[in-house]
């Protein structure tokens, strides 16, 4: 998409960008949710956005590591 780099064009992209800001911070607060319920004192070690999802990877004390998928659009959480 190209947006064009003029006054309609910056309104546009304000109007994408708080989308974004909204999905992000959902994916964010589903993520830690179930950070918090199901491995506890995790350390985050990389946050990742590709393919519609927001993935944020976290290792454990004990070394072992578990990366936590959100989906965009289905607003789902897959654990790996």
């Amino acid at each position: 998409m190209t947006i064009p780099y003029n006054e309609a064009g910056q309104r546009a992209f304000d109007v994408f960008y708080r989308v974004a800001e909204k999905l992000y911070a959902s994916a964010q607060a589903a993520t830690s949710e179930y950070i918090a319920q199901h491995l506890p004192a995790c350390e985050t070690v990389a946050e990742t956005h590709a393919d519609g999802k927001y993935r944020r990877t976290v290792r454990t004390a004990a070394g072992k590591t578990h990366t936590v998928s959100y989906d965009y659009r289905t607003k789902t959480l897959e654990v790996a």
